[in-house]
């Protein structure tokens, strides 16, 4: 890893998941990607809208149900400007459920897809994080969740002002650039990073921007981020590492695993959760030998 690497693993598992539970943004992430119709598009997407505003709770009562875990939430309304009737009724319709599915399946990123949604074709937003947080619920692949915590970190690593913090088009055009290296500096031997390690990577921008804006001022910050590293008080923002306390009897692993089967093997179910989560299989070798006697055990334990 790079100096900058490290440093975004010591935020690894400072994320508020409390207020933006992980579980309901990969379950919506799912159901965006599985929609067959504008109805259950537009629910989706108004759910992701809810989440991204803070607004989707753990709650016994909550009619969101996230299978895998057996959880609910309750998903209460978004701000008017994020979420109003307006946006709902285009968000279910016929003619942006063409243009979503279309998006689903690009291969480039095209930043003036953002005029799309806002002085364009749809006229959702007048600004760019919430229509750069609907592409990215079409592409997590390819366009990343910006928002005021990540872009202060983009800010300070390129020595930057911005007092506002908020992101023109061309502004989310070099955020992405950088965002990409960031991945691949992060994740440098995989070829296939999965949804999961992208927002893992997010989630460690995010932690890093709030704990850089606790600071102060930018220009009273330190200028390179060898020096940023020694002043950030890291162990008052951040938790230990989901990877040095999670093994193959936790119940995140095996929650993650079954998830994982439902479009892969079970073995390779197994080896995608182990790997997401920093797990080493090779002291536990009968979950690559005998992966469904592990699956058959965790659907007795409710898993499933």
């Amino acid at each position: 890893m790079t100096v900058f690497s490290d440093l975004l693993d010591s935020f690894s598992g400072s994320f508020d998941d409390k207020t933006y539970p992980l579980e309901v943004y990969f379950h919506l992430l799912d159901r965006v990607r599985n929609s067959r119709s504008p109805i259950e598009l537009g629910e989706a997407l108004s759910s992701l809208l809810a989440w991204k505003d803070g607004k989707v709770r753990l709650s016994e009562a909550g009619t969101e149900l996230i299978n895998v875990s057996g959880k609910r939430y309750s998903v209460e309304r978004p701000k008017p400007n994020t979420l109003g009737p307006r946006h709902e009724g285009i968000l279910k319709s016929q003619e942006f459920f063409a243009w979503a599915k279309n998006v689903i399946t690009i291969s480039y990123f095209d930043p003036s897809l953002i005029n799309v949604l806002t002085a364009g074709r749809f006229n959702l937003w007048s600004s760019v994080v919430i229509p750069a947080f609907l592409l990215h619920c079409l592409r997590p692949e390819l366009f990343p969740i910006i928002d005021r915590w990540v872009f202060l970190s983009y800010l300070f690593v390129h020595n930057k002002q911005n007092k506002n913090l908020k992101p023109t088009i061309e502004d989310y055009h070099n955020y992405q650039k950088w965002w990409q290296k960031v991945v691949v500096e992060y994740y440098p031997t995989e070829a296939n990073i999965t949804p999961q390690q992208l927002k893992a990577v997010d989630s460690s921008l995010w932690a890093l921007g709030k704990c850089i804006y606790s600071l102060g001022k930018m220009d009273e910050m330190p200028s390179e981020i060898s020096d940023l590293e020694e002043s950030l008080p890291i162990d008052k923002f951040s938790t230990p590492s989901a990877k040095a306390t999670v093994g193959t009897e936790s119940d995140v692993f095996k929650r993650r695993a079954v998830e994982l089967s439902r479009s892969m093997t079970q073995l390779n179910a197994i080896k995608q959760a182990a790997l997401e989560l920093g797990i080493d299989l090779s002291s536990t070798p009968s979950y690559v030998k005998y992966p469904g006697s592990h699956f058959d055990r965790w659907r007795k334990q409710g898993f499933f």
